[in-house]
């Protein structure tokens, strides 16, 4: 099997909220950055909603709309991405210690869904689809977590992580109801699998990604469908400090 840890900066491929860094020009909007090496750039604008957390041991992580903030310094950590569900069980261990060992210090990982729920209304969360397992194991590695539960994954597997029997039930990625209540099932057994290990808990899990590469617009789509997933996503226990998605 092919083993790639790919790297990246989390502000430039993860975090949600983002911000330009870009030249002057004729239009400008209000968190425009101009880079004048003249002039002693000002500070950071605070975000427009709530967003963040504290660990039991009082470690805060936060942000502002230029970075993440661990304890009131600047963050700006290297994450790795690692699919468990796609390595046996008995070589996440030395996985995650290369991973710690190249300098990263976030693992994010995907749950697809069609690895935990292929058959309707049977969840496998045993072997290499242990979820819980894998994320204990980066804790004791010291290692933070950022989990992708999608719905919709990507990560080229097939229907993008959606199980084939769900594609015959309802139309996806939109405020379906018939969609999202299984998404809401889903996103429940996924909090039973984690219950304890996010930041609030003093646990690894410091984020939360919905969706992927998603651009859809329109009714119950868009920002629309996302605000539901995570308010979907919290109610089942699926609480980070930070949600992120693509677009």
């Amino acid at each position: 099997m092919k083993r790639t840890v790919v790297l990246s900066l989390l502000l430039g491929c993860l975090l949600v909220v983002s911000f330009p860094c870009t030249a002057q020009t004729d239009v400008q909007s209000a968190d425009t950055v101009i880079i004048d090496a003249r002039l002693v750039p000002g500070a950071p604008k605070a975000l427009p909603f709530p967003v963040g957390g504290t660990a039991p041991d009082g470690h805060k992580l936060y942000a502002n709309r230029r970075y993440l903030i661990r304890d009131g310094q600047p963050w700006f950590p290297i994450v790795g991405e690692f699919h468990y569900s796609r390595y046996p069980e008995r070589e996440w261990e030395q996985e995650i210690l290369k991973i710690k060992a190249g300098g990263i210090q976030v693992i994010s990982t995907y749950v697809f869904w069609i690895h935990h729920e292929e058959i309707e209304g049977q969840f496998d969360w045993s072997g290499q689809r242990n979820l819980r397992r894998f994320v204990q194991l980066c804790a004791e590695h010291g290692m933070y977590v950022w989990i992708r539960v999608g719905p919709w994954a990507h990560g080229e597997v097939r229907n993008g992580g959606l199980p084939d029997w769900l594609l015959l039930k309802t139309a996806t990625r939109e405020n379906n109801p018939t969609y999202l209540r299984y998404v809401t099932r889903f996103y429940q057994t996924i909090g039973e699998q984690v219950k304890g290990l996010f930041w609030k808990d003093g646990g690894p899990i410091i984020g939360m990604q919905l969706e992927n590469e998603y651009s859809a617009r329109g009714p119950g789509k868009g920002a629309e469908h996302i605000l539901r997933l995570r308010k979907i996503a919290r109610d089942a226990g699926l609480d980070a400090p930070f949600y992120t998605v693509t677009g």
